[in-house]
Protein backbone atom coordinates (compact mmCIF):
# COMPACT_ATOMS: atom_id res chain seq x y z
CA UNK A 1 0.00 0.00 0.00
CA UNK A 2 0.91 3.55 -0.44
CA UNK A 3 1.52 6.04 1.81
CA UNK A 4 -0.39 9.03 1.42
CA UNK A 5 -1.83 11.92 4.25
CA UNK A 6 -4.28 14.04 4.00
CA UNK A 7 -3.96 16.72 7.19
CA UNK A 8 -6.29 19.09 8.36
CA UNK A 9 -5.29 22.95 8.57
CA UNK A 10 -4.18 22.42 11.87
CA UNK A 11 -1.00 20.98 10.51
CA UNK A 12 0.85 23.02 7.94
CA UNK A 13 4.34 22.07 9.75
CA UNK A 14 3.89 19.09 9.76
CA UNK A 15 2.43 18.27 6.56
CA UNK A 16 5.16 20.62 5.17
CA UNK A 17 7.68 18.18 6.47
CA UNK A 18 5.94 15.04 5.30
CA UNK A 19 6.77 16.39 1.63
CA UNK A 20 9.68 16.91 2.20
CA UNK A 21 10.22 13.55 3.52
CA UNK A 22 9.11 12.32 0.20
CA UNK A 23 5.55 11.65 1.40
CA UNK A 24 2.40 12.71 -0.33
CA UNK A 25 0.75 14.65 2.14
CA UNK A 26 -2.46 17.07 0.61
CA UNK A 27 -3.09 19.64 2.95
CA UNK A 28 -4.65 23.35 2.42
CA UNK A 29 -4.42 26.18 4.51
CA UNK A 30 -7.30 26.27 6.67
CA UNK A 31 -8.99 23.15 5.95
CA UNK A 32 -11.20 21.48 8.58
CA UNK A 33 -11.30 17.89 10.02
CA UNK A 34 -14.40 17.71 7.79
CA UNK A 35 -12.73 18.69 4.56
CA UNK A 36 -9.41 16.33 5.10
CA UNK A 37 -11.65 13.64 6.18
CA UNK A 38 -13.43 13.66 2.88
CA UNK A 39 -10.07 14.23 1.17
CA UNK A 40 -8.69 10.96 2.81
CA UNK A 41 -12.03 9.03 2.21
CA UNK A 42 -12.20 10.04 -1.06
CA UNK A 43 -8.99 9.54 -2.27
CA UNK A 44 -7.78 6.33 -0.17
CA UNK A 45 -5.51 8.79 2.32
CA UNK A 46 -4.73 8.50 6.10
CA UNK A 47 -6.27 11.58 8.06
CA UNK A 48 -3.96 13.15 10.09
CA UNK A 49 -5.28 15.65 12.78
CA UNK A 50 -5.21 17.57 16.05
CA UNK A 51 -8.89 17.62 16.50
CA UNK A 52 -10.21 16.14 19.40
CA UNK A 53 -13.68 15.52 17.36
CA UNK A 54 -11.91 13.19 15.34
CA UNK A 55 -13.54 10.54 18.04
CA UNK A 56 -16.87 12.20 17.83
CA UNK A 57 -17.03 12.50 14.30
CA UNK A 58 -19.95 10.35 12.50
CA UNK A 59 -19.76 7.97 9.32
CA UNK A 60 -16.91 5.69 7.50
CA UNK A 61 -13.69 6.48 9.04
CA UNK A 62 -10.75 6.79 6.44
CA UNK A 63 -10.34 2.77 5.20
CA UNK A 64 -6.53 3.59 5.12
CA UNK A 65 -6.70 5.03 8.70
CA UNK A 66 -6.05 8.28 10.87
CA UNK A 67 -4.59 9.89 13.74
CA UNK A 68 -5.29 12.57 16.27
CA UNK A 69 -1.84 13.71 16.15
CA UNK A 70 -1.41 15.23 19.82
CA UNK A 71 2.42 16.25 20.13
CA UNK A 72 3.34 19.93 20.05
CA UNK A 73 6.43 19.70 18.44
CA UNK A 74 7.47 18.70 15.01
CA UNK A 75 10.17 15.86 16.19
CA UNK A 76 7.31 14.48 18.49
CA UNK A 77 4.67 14.88 15.21
CA UNK A 78 6.55 12.69 13.10
CA UNK A 79 7.25 10.05 15.64
CA UNK A 80 3.69 9.48 16.08
CA UNK A 81 2.92 8.85 12.58
CA UNK A 82 6.30 7.19 12.09
CA UNK A 83 4.71 4.09 15.13
CA UNK A 84 2.32 3.54 12.47
CA UNK A 85 3.66 4.22 8.82
CA UNK A 86 7.43 4.26 8.38
CA UNK A 87 7.94 8.16 7.03
CA UNK A 88 11.54 7.81 8.98
CA UNK A 89 13.33 5.19 7.57
CA UNK A 90 12.02 5.42 4.11
CA UNK A 91 12.17 9.16 3.58
CA UNK A 92 13.06 10.50 0.48
CA UNK A 93 13.61 14.25 -0.01
CA UNK A 94 13.46 16.07 -3.25
CA UNK A 95 10.64 13.81 -4.55
CA UNK A 96 7.51 16.15 -3.97
CA UNK A 97 7.20 19.72 -3.77
CA UNK A 98 7.28 20.83 -0.17
CA UNK A 99 4.89 24.09 -1.38
CA UNK A 100 2.15 22.06 -4.04
CA UNK A 101 2.54 18.43 -2.86
CA UNK A 102 3.21 17.49 -6.51
CA UNK A 103 5.80 14.93 -7.65
CA UNK A 104 9.31 16.24 -8.71
CA UNK A 105 10.17 15.96 -12.37
CA UNK A 106 13.85 16.55 -13.63
CA UNK A 107 14.89 19.54 -15.09
CA UNK A 108 18.09 19.46 -17.38
CA UNK A 109 20.80 21.81 -15.87
CA UNK A 110 20.57 24.35 -18.90
CA UNK A 111 17.24 24.81 -18.36
CA UNK A 112 17.92 25.05 -14.61
CA UNK A 113 20.72 26.79 -14.19
CA UNK A 114 19.43 30.45 -15.31
CA UNK A 115 16.47 30.63 -12.75
CA UNK A 116 18.70 29.71 -9.54
CA UNK A 117 21.65 31.38 -7.68
CA UNK A 118 24.55 31.83 -9.44
CA UNK A 119 26.18 29.79 -6.74
CA UNK A 120 23.81 27.16 -7.29
CA UNK A 121 24.26 27.20 -11.65
CA UNK A 122 28.02 26.49 -11.23
CA UNK A 123 28.24 23.87 -8.40
CA UNK A 124 25.09 21.88 -8.97
CA UNK A 125 24.61 19.27 -11.97
CA UNK A 126 20.84 17.81 -10.87
CA UNK A 127 17.65 19.55 -10.71
CA UNK A 128 14.48 18.93 -10.21
CA UNK A 129 11.06 21.13 -10.75
CA UNK A 130 7.61 21.26 -9.78
CA UNK A 131 5.53 21.55 -12.73
CA UNK A 132 2.46 23.25 -11.14
CA UNK A 133 4.51 26.22 -9.18
CA UNK A 134 7.64 26.15 -11.01
CA UNK A 135 9.85 25.72 -7.87
CA UNK A 136 13.47 24.00 -8.82
CA UNK A 137 15.02 22.15 -6.31
CA UNK A 138 18.82 20.27 -5.94
CA UNK A 139 20.07 18.30 -3.57
CA UNK A 140 22.68 20.64 -0.93
CA UNK A 141 22.97 21.32 2.61
CA UNK A 142 19.02 21.52 2.78
CA UNK A 143 19.00 18.15 1.82
CA UNK A 144 21.61 16.64 4.31
CA UNK A 145 19.67 18.65 7.16
CA UNK A 146 16.42 17.03 6.27
CA UNK A 147 17.84 13.73 6.49
CA UNK A 148 20.31 14.37 9.64
CA UNK A 149 16.84 15.50 10.85
CA UNK A 150 14.72 12.15 10.14
CA UNK A 151 17.86 10.06 11.45
CA UNK A 152 17.89 12.07 14.69
CA UNK A 153 14.48 11.91 15.14
CA UNK A 154 13.95 8.18 14.39
CA UNK A 155 16.82 7.97 16.77
CA UNK A 156 14.67 9.14 19.71
CA UNK A 157 12.08 6.11 18.67
CA UNK A 158 15.08 3.74 18.97
CA UNK A 159 16.00 5.59 22.31
CA UNK A 160 12.77 5.93 23.83
CA UNK A 161 12.03 2.04 23.10
CA UNK A 162 14.89 1.17 25.91
CA UNK A 163 13.95 3.37 28.00
CA UNK A 164 11.39 2.52 30.70
CA UNK A 165 8.35 4.08 30.51
CA UNK A 166 7.33 7.21 33.10
CA UNK A 167 10.51 9.10 33.22
CA UNK A 168 8.61 12.18 31.96
CA UNK A 169 5.36 13.76 33.56
CA UNK A 170 2.51 13.43 30.96
CA UNK A 171 3.09 16.57 28.58
CA UNK A 172 6.23 17.34 29.89
CA UNK A 173 9.38 17.47 26.75
CA UNK A 174 12.69 17.44 26.84
CA UNK A 175 15.21 19.67 25.68
CA UNK A 176 15.58 17.22 22.07
CA UNK A 177 11.77 17.53 21.45
CA UNK A 178 12.34 21.17 20.45
CA UNK A 179 12.42 19.95 17.47
CA UNK A 180 14.86 20.91 14.57
CA UNK A 181 18.39 22.33 15.40
CA UNK A 182 17.97 25.75 15.04
CA UNK A 183 21.49 26.52 14.43
CA UNK A 184 21.10 24.88 10.69
CA UNK A 185 18.87 26.57 7.97
CA UNK A 186 15.72 24.93 7.70
CA UNK A 187 14.02 24.42 4.60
Amino acid sequence: MEIRFSADGSLGRLARWLRLLGWDTAWERGDSLRRALLRARSEGRILLTRSSALERSRGTPPLAGSIRVTANDLAGQLLQVDRRWPVLDAAAPLRRCAACNLPLEPIPAERARPLVPPFVARTQERFRRCSRCGRIYWEATHTAAILRFARTTAARRENSRREPAGNAEEGEEDEEDAGPDRSSPAP
